[in-house]
């Protein structure tokens, strides 16, 4: 009785030691046994790196779902692991998006943040006519309630369900349910599917919401 006992947390690789809980006398690690105690060592999943880049003869910049990626500025972000990650390349005016390369889980775009990754959006210039723009259009199909909206913006559907953007630009669509209805999944072209739109060509998507989660 009356011992002093320090507890040591040592994290196995990937994890991060985040605290102890349990009796009062646990708060540090160092105890006085008065009496039985019971502490809890809390380990958490060590964040990944998501890295990206930006490579081709054209220019624009990279966002991320959940946020913390604007590259341009920030081209780096530390997320949960097992967070997924939604990358979205916006090319500039006179500049076409070509596609992702880099980890084998950057190919479309969303990642699964399992270990650290990097990937690269390459960007094109045009040469000669400026590059064209194309229509994103929208609409909201079934029995329930619901809207759109995008990222890059210009569609917030509801209102603004059509915008024009850059030949290559990748479009992410969100599907937002009203109260009491459920959102089902995506109709329109092939490319809708996912909710990932890239502008090869104008597109048109409709977001499925029915009533009370019935399908």
């Amino acid at each position: 009785s009356g011992t002093s006992v320090t507890l040591t947390a040592a994290p196995a690789a990937g994890s991060t030691f985040a605290g102890w809980s349990g009796d009062s006398d646990c708060a540090d690690g160092v105890l006085t046994m008065s009496a039985a105690r019971a502490c809890t060592a809390t380990f958490n999943a060590a964040p990944v790196f998501l890295t990206v880049s930006k490579t081709g003869s054209g220019s624009g910049t990279i966002s991320s779902t959940p946020a913390g990626i604007v590259c341009g500025s920030d081209c780096s972000e530390a997320y949960p692991s097992g967070t997924s990650v939604t990358l979205t390349a916006t090319p500039a005016a006179g500049s076409t998006f070509a596609g992702w390369s880099g980890d084998s889980d950057c190919a479309d775009g969303v990642l699964t943040m399992s270990a650290a990754r990097a990937c690269s959006a390459t960007f094109s210039a045009v040469t000669g006519t400026p590059a064209p723009a194309y229509t994103l259009t929208v609409s909201t199909d079934g029995n329930g309630d619901g809207t759109v909206s995008s990222q890059p913006a210009g569609i917030s559907c509801g209102n603004d369900c059509s915008e024009s953007y850059p030949a290559g630009t990748q479009v992410t669509l969100s599907a937002t349910p009203a109260p009491g209805s459920r959102f089902f999944g995506w109709r329109g072209d092939r490319d809708c599917r996912d909710g990932i739109v890239t502008l090869n060509a104008a597109k048109t998507c409709s977001a499925v919401f029915r009533r009370g989660g019935r399908r």
